[in-house]
């Protein structure tokens, strides 16, 4: 068999070369030497030719994310609490759950002409909604527990031996995050309720008095940054 190939509008030599093909080819018939092509694969010659599918690559649908920055929360009009922190978080399709360790720097409070100062460090543990908004940035809406471990000095006249004591909260969040494929910006305020009302209080000579009452209620916030793997 002979395949040709010419041009829509064959010049004298296309022309003289598809006769000499016919002729070949009328020759070839007569003389009983004409290739002979089944049915099955004349079908299969008309058949669109089968490209094998390149392998699809799959997302993985968990993703562990490692992040560092900046917490702070408010204890009271003028004890700001803040220091670093660090987080890791697991995130599955719409859900992320997230661990975040703090180190509070130290804080003093002074009241009635005494003064606290305080050390504490606190885990986060939350549930979040995760919602996309486009072009790399997404919110997300999380509830969780936490607790605090805080070391306690009280400075005064009388005043007792620095003592440990732990606050467990409650706390919902809102977050807003920009990804950059892996690398991730992400900033977030909410509110944490502490379940114990603590007082701080300290020995005087008429008897003891509250130095300082914080907040229950502590607005919080941060910014971290973060790398997904």
């Amino acid at each position: 068999a002979q395949s040709l190939k010419v041009s829509a509008d064959p010049d004298d030599v296309e022309t003289e070369l598809i006769r000499f093909v016919v002729d070949q080819s009328l020759s070839a018939i007569l003389s009983g030497n004409a290739p002979t092509v089944t049915a099955t694969e004349f079908e299969r010659s008309l058949a669109p030719p089968v490209v094998a599918p390149s392998p699809a690559t799959t997302p993985s649908k968990r993703r562990w994310l490692f992040s560092a920055g900046y917490s702070l929360s408010s204890l009271g009009a003028d004890a700001l609490a803040h220091g670093p922190a660090l987080g890791l978080e697991l995130r599955i399709p719409h859900l992320q759950l997230k661990l975040h360790a703090m180190q509070r720097l130290p804080l003093q409070v002074t009241r009635k002409q005494a003064s606290v100062r305080l050390i504490s460090s606190g885990v986060r543990l939350l549930a979040a909604s995760p919602l996309a908004l486009g072009g790399g940035l997404s919110a997300s809406l999380g509830a969780g527990v936490g607790l605090d471990a805080t070391r306690v000095s009280p400075a005064a006249t009388g005043a007792v031996q620095s003592f440990g004591v732990s606050d467990p909260v409650l706390l919902g969040q809102l977050a807003l995050e920009q990804n950059w494929g892996a690398v991730q910006l992400a900033a977030y305020g909410g509110v944490e309720w502490a379940w114990v009302a603590a007082r701080y209080h300290i020995q005087r000579s008429s008897g003891s008095a509250t130095v300082w009452v914080p907040a229950r209620t502590r607005p919080c916030a941060g910014l971290s940054f973060g790398y997904a793997f």
